[in-house]
This record gives C-alpha cells, sequence and structure tokens, in this order.
C-alpha cells in the first residue's frame, strides 16, 4: 500500500512564504485524515453468480468501509453482498457473493 508522506516542516525566513507552507501543511495533514485517503479500488473484479469469491485488498488491516459499483455484463438483475461470516481472513481478504444474475458479472471494489 501506497503511504501518505507527512509534509516538509522546515521553517522559511520569509513571513509571508512560512504563512503560505503552514496553510498548505494544515490542508494536506486535513486531507490525510480524510476517510477514504488509504482507500484502494480493485477494478473489473468478476463475479460467478452464487459462488463466494475471495478478493485480496493488500490493505495490511482490516477494511472499514467496502463498496461495490454497478454490476456489469448481465442484464438480469440481481444483488452482490459482502460475506463476513466465513473462515478467511478480513485483513487480507474480502468475500463477495453475486446472487441473482445467472451469469459471472463484473464490478469494481473499494475497499478503506
Amino acid at each position: 500500500m501506497t503511504r501518505l508522506r507527512p509534509p516538509l516542516t522546515l521553517q522559511l525566513d520569509d513571513v509571508v512564504a512560512e504563512q503560505v507552507r503552514d496553510g498548505h501543511d494544515q490542508a494536506l495533514r486535513e486531507l490525510q485524515r480524510a476517510p477514504l485517503a488509504g482507500a484502494r479500488v480493485i477494478y473489473d473484479v468478476e463475479l460467478a453468480d452464487a459462488t463466494e469469491t475471495p478478493i485480496a485488498h493488500k490493505l495490511g488491516r482490516t477494511p472499514t468501509i467496502v463498496l461495490v459499483s454497478p454490476h456489469r455484463d448481465a442484464s438480469a438483475g440481481g444483488a452482490v453482498e459482502e460475506i463476513r461470516s466465513s473462515t478467511y481472513d478480513r485483513a487480507r481478504l474480502v468475500v463477495l457473493k453475486a446472487s441473482g444474475f445467472s451469469a459471472t458479472v463484473k464490478v469494481d471494489v473499494v475497499v478503506a
């Protein structure tokens, strides 16, 4: 996972330049604390109908958010759900199951 680097902490001699640097520093720190700052997007995940599919997320921790895009490649209505009752290690994998499509569907998955 790509870690966000902290902003530079050096002091500038010019008062105005230091105010600008300090403003940027505060804004960057706020953005880095945002809930989705460390999110990963896993593209084109194929989910076979009625099958639990483990997906490696590489967060290095248990995700707090798992979002699934609308499905592609199927015309029938169905649902995609996250399975949390399995024996898989959630710190390494999320498990998704597509139901009611009668075909394999593709989705994008966001984990954070």
